[in-house]
């Protein structure tokens, strides 16, 4: 049954206070919000008492304050004996944190690759169910879905109605390439289709004819839907100015950093050896307050790249980490192959992984100086990083770019909020605000509960003791029985679907 008592406890009761939280009083109380496009999975009201709150609307930790919610909202925040909820409130839950529990926002990855969804069909309904905790569980509320379905306004809706646990889902449409839209006029056709089918972003992924590159920007800005994703060299970061383009992978500004033009076509977002030794980053400082005065957002996904740049690290040792448990075999299997193909010539240079990994650290770390606004995107799953887990990787490299901690944060909480806030229909098809990513009256209480300090050690942000999607309070001991279930649902023969292609 729920913890009522107002009397401070230790670490270790306090824990088990969570653990003992009945799952029946979790359950979704959505019957008074039939019209709000993302209603509240529990009314039921909770008291995170005596914590260190990371608001991310101010610099800092704020030492035992105290956060109240009520209605699926944040209702009260700030120091523990200005938060006092009413003596009216009925069934209130105190989560008790003696100094010792730090309460973040749910953290967001803004690029996710999320299966289909078709209900009914068992293997796409386990797909979603693991993609879907795997992601709770790594205190991951928010999520973009970057390789759009047709079933995904689908899935969508499941989650926001309460029938699928999982974190509010944003949605790119299926990505647009030089194979679908070969003119302006293929262009034209697939955004107003994607529009009509009501994703809240176009997806541009391979388009190398500027023609075919400046259609789609018009017309998604005639439709009032944003763009996000690739910028081809061959188009460059140039022209890409021109629009409010989000861009993923630090796409085209290797390429910028080159004198000479035919050397930056001849490659695409993996700089070779040669190339990148004629880079010349004495040019970026430039380039990144260009991309700031033209409002571009930027989503690096450093931990991919330097996964894929690693050359050290046995693939053996890839395949034994923890998380691959919760990955069908096959798709497991199917990594190795491609990381056993992936080879750089010799003459390239055995620090040559090194050194292209370090070059998109300073290119984060420049774009971030100068004011560009930087966002965390695991771009899982794929090349052995698994969905959830590897937004946690992501903000230890951002960290280790040169931001520091809270502005690795940031890239995953107050960051895609704001840049969700000055989209065209605020990012969302279906009217849903970006009413997340701080800890402040009136915003959804998507929260997460550790037991470290995320401003001292960046993998604090793994230490999870709770999480609280929309009011919905999901205690440790429930996140590990639902993670044991994903587990089983991913071994043979209950599965055996390929893994999802990677977009790069």
């Amino acid at each position: 049954m729920p913890h009522h008592s107002r009397a401070r406890r230790h670490k270790a009761a306090r824990l088990a206070a969570l653990a003992s939280i009945a799952i029946t009083a979790l359950l979704p109380t959505l019957s008074s919000h039939a019209s709000d496009p993302l209603p509240p999975l529990s009314d039921a009201p909770t008291l995170f008492r005596n914590v260190n709150v990371l608001t991310m609307t101010e610099p800092g930790v704020k030492s035992g304050w105290s956060v109240l919610v009520v209605g699926g909202r944040i209702a009260q925040v700030g120091p523990i004996d200005a938060v006092t909820p009413a003596d009216t409130l009925q069934n209130l839950t105190i989560i008790e944190g003696d100094g010792n529990a730090w309460l973040i926002p749910g953290l967001a990855d803004m690029h996710v690759h999320m299966p289909p969804y078709e209900p009914g069909n068992a293997q796409h309904e386990a797909a979603a169910f693991r993609a879907c905790t795997l992601l709770l569980a790594n205190g991951i509320t928010t999520v973009r879905g970057m390789v759009g379905h047709p079933s995904h306004p689908r899935l969508r809706q499941a989650i926001a109605d309460g029938s699928l646990l999982g974190p509010t889902l944003h949605i790119a449409g299926p990505p647009i390439h030089q194979g679908i839209a070969k003119t302006p006029e293929e262009a034209q056709a697939a955004v107003r289709q994607h529009a009509k089918a009501g994703f809240d972003f176009i997806k541009s992924h391979r388009v190398v004819q500027e023609e075919v590159y400046r259609a789609v920007q018009t017309t998604a800005a005639e439709l009032g839907i944003p763009v996000t994703g690739h910028v081809d060299n061959e188009v460059g970061i140039t022209v890409a100015m021109e629009y409010p383009q989000q861009q993923e992978h630090l796409d085209a500004i290797p390429a910028a950093l080159i004198a000479d033009p035919n050397a930056a076509s001849q490659f695409g977002q993996i700089p070779p050896g040669p190339v990148l030794n004629v880079i010349d980053t004495n040019r970026l400082p430039e380039l990144a307050k260009k991309l700031a005065a033209a409002g571009i957002w930027s989503v690096p996904t450093l931990s991919l790249f330097e996964t894929i740049l690693d050359q050290n690290t046995p693939t053996a040792e890839l395949m034994a980490r923890p998380e691959m448990r919760y990955i069908v075999p096959q798709a497991v299997g199917q990594w190795a192959e491609q990381r056993n193909a992936t080879k750089f010539p010799a003459l390239w240079g055995v620090d040559y992984g090194q050194r292209a990994a370090a070059l998109r650290k300073q290119i984060t770390l420049a774009l971030a100086d100068a004011g560009v606004g930087l966002m965390a995107g695991s771009d899982s799953p794929q090349f052995f990083k698994v969905v959830g887990f590897s937004l946690h990787d992501e903000l230890a490299s951002l960290a280790g770019s040169g931001l520091g901690t809270e502005r690795a944060l940031a890239c995953a909480t107050s960051n895609p909020a704001r840049y969700m806030d000055s989209l065209p229909n605020r990012g969302s098809a279906t009217g849903v605000p970006p009413d997340f990513g701080s800890i402040a009256p009136g915003k959804r209480a998507d929260l997460v509960l550790l037991d470290a300090d995320p401003t001292i050690n960046i993998n604090a942000t793994r230490r999870i003791q709770a999480v609280m999607l929309r009011g919905r309070l999901i205690p440790r001991a429930e996140l590990d029985a639902l993670l044991a279930e994903v587990e089983r649902s991913a071994r043979p023969p209950f599965n055996q679907e390929p893994p999802l292609k990677s977009d790069l």
